[in-house]
Formats: C-alpha cells, structure tokens, sequence
C-alpha cells in the first residue's frame, strides 16, 4: 500500500533526515577519538587526521 505524503509532511521528514545525518556524523567523529592506534591504521587513519575529522563541527562534510 502506497501513501501519498502532503507537502507540510514532506518538509518535516526532510528536517528529520537532516537531524538524523547531523546526530550520525557526530557520533561517528567521536567515536574516532576511541579507537586505538591500530584501528585508526586499519581505515588509513593516524591520530592527528582522526582528531582534525572528529572536531569538525556535525554540519561540516
């Protein structure tokens, strides 16, 4: 069953998705902080790229 969204529903869900990515890089950058030297290697990281990506304010790309 399809349902048809009204515009003013539209724009709430656009806002909600927006929120969703914001919360998502925000925890993603923290979690950087977390991980160890070896793990940062593993996704071809070092320390300092992980600490400059993980203070990037969430609505930076």
């Amino acid at each position: 069953m399809l349902r048809t969204v009204r515009p003013e529903q539209a724009d709430a869900l656009k806002e909600m998705s927006r929120w969703a990515l914001y919360r998502h890089r925000w925890t993603s950058r923290r979690t950087l902080l977390d991980l160890t030297d070896d793990q940062l290697r593993d996704i071809g990281l070092d320390f300092q790229q992980a600490r400059a990506e993980a203070m990037k304010p969430f609505w930076r790309t």
